[in-house]
């Protein structure tokens, strides 16, 4: 059974879970909305050869104990307090997927002086749904539809149907060859708590978006933008893509030292199903901010 390198931490009183690999230059993994460290797992292997590689379960998530902190800059605000408690030093190369791209911007914003730079990985954009128009507000229908009956399936503790809409088979056989190690992660993904922690972010998206919208970031901070190709294996849309692209673009233009790069052949979940991409972007800048 693979060991997850696993710690906690306190935190204003609560435990705050983290996964803490490597050694050298601190590369910070936020997941997007729902996930936890482990999704990261994929990235961090073969990352811990290279840097110091670190996964924070956000309050609820994962080992971490529930907490009131729902928004970027409070989940900002949170992780830097656990860095500090893990004893991991700054500077950060922040690399934040999905909505964790919000959590690392603000923390950017918040922490200039300790950020390094940002790699935004097909990350969440303040005017996303904006850009989708219709099909956007459907969209977010559908996931408050999910999410509610994820909140009542963990309720009534009906596991088997949870695990196929939290924690799909497929995604977690590519984060974890064991069965053991699957049904470990598989089982804490499940807990009410981690349902309701899951529920409260999604449903915090368009607090989220406003609060991006109104942060002053420095232009000058390097970051790094990578896009899917396609929404997922299944959805091949090409509307729906290239707008999310056309956004991701014009966050990499607005800064001094922005790229963008679309990778071919990815999907949203880059971080797992595309583990390699991410992996050679994170050396990459890593290798950029020590030469």
């Amino acid at each position: 059974m693979v060991m997850l390198p696993q710690r906690s931490v306190q935190v204003d009183g609560r435990s705050v879970h983290l996964l803490d690999v490597g050694e050298g230059v601190s590369v910070v993994l936020e997941t997007g909305a729902g996930g936890s460290a482990a999704a990261w797992w994929r990235v961090m292997q073969p990352l811990a050869l290279h840097v110091r590689a670190v996964a924070v379960d956000r309050p609820g998530a994962g080992w971490s104990d529930p907490g009131p902190e729902v928004l970027p800059g409070e989940i900002a605000d949170r992780l830097h307090k656990a860095l500090d408690a893990a004893g991991v030093p700054p500077p950060y190369l922040l690399v934040g997927h999905s909505l964790g791209g919000f959590h690392v911007r603000a923390f950017a914003a918040r922490y200039p002086g300790e950020t390094a730079a940002l790699l935004l990985v097909d990350p969440s954009h303040e005017r996303m749904h904006e850009a989708f128009g219709l099909p956007g507000l459907r969209q977010r229908a559908l996931m408050a539809a999910l999410t509610g009956a994820m909140s009542m399936l963990s309720v009534l503790r009906v596991r088997p149907l949870l695990s196929v809409l939290v924690a799909p088979r497929r995604l977690l056989s590519l984060l974890f060859d064991e069965e053991q190690t699957r049904r470990l992660v598989r089982r804490q993904m499940c807990t009410p708590t981690a349902v309701r922690a899951a529920k409260n972010e999604r449903d915090s998206v368009p607090r989220a978006c406003a609060q991006i919208a109104a942060l002053i970031e420095d232009p000058g901070l390097p970051v790094r933008v990578l896009s899917a190709a396609a929404l997922s294996s299944r959805d091949r849309r090409s509307g729906p893509r290239d707008a999310i692209n056309a956004l991701h673009r014009e966050l990499a233009r607005s800064r001094v030292d922005g790229q963008h790069q679309v990778c071919a052949g990815t999907t949203h979940m880059m971080p797992i199903e595309h583990p390699d991409v991410v992996v050679d972007a994170v050396l990459a800048l890593a290798k950029a901010r020590t030469a």
